[in-house]
């Protein structure tokens, strides 16, 4: 399984986007993000955890999308090669999105 994720928008537009992938390997997960140089490889726990979360599917935003918030495209490409988008805004309780907002500040702090 994969998942990539893409966060654009906020107040500084542009210099704020992040863009990284997620590859599922058995019980094994590495996220990366190619324009930051950015690789970290994810516990057997954490990888469990986003696995299922991305398993159950995308969802979608809870609440109003506040102005200058972040939007976030995400794309999950099961292993028999079904995939499944979806774009998810501001604050959820979606445990998909509190992971992608949380490795999103991550990737774009990695310097």
């Amino acid at each position: 399984m994969k998942m990539t994720f893409v966060r654009s928008g906020g107040f500084a537009g542009p210099m704020m986007r992040v863009e990284g992938a997620v590859d599922f390997e058995g019980d094994k997960a590495m996220v990366t993000s190619e324009a930051r140089k950015y690789r970290r490889e994810l516990d057997q726990d954490e990888a469990r955890v986003l696995r299922d979360a991305a398993s159950r599917g995308i969802g979608e935003a809870e609440g109003q999308v506040a102005p200058d918030s972040f939007q976030y495209d995400v794309t999950v490409t099961t292993a028999d090669g079904k995939t499944r988008r979806g774009t998810l805004h501001g604050d959820s309780s979606n445990p998909l999105i509190q992971w992608i907002r949380k490795e999103s500040d991550r990737i774009f702090s990695q310097k």
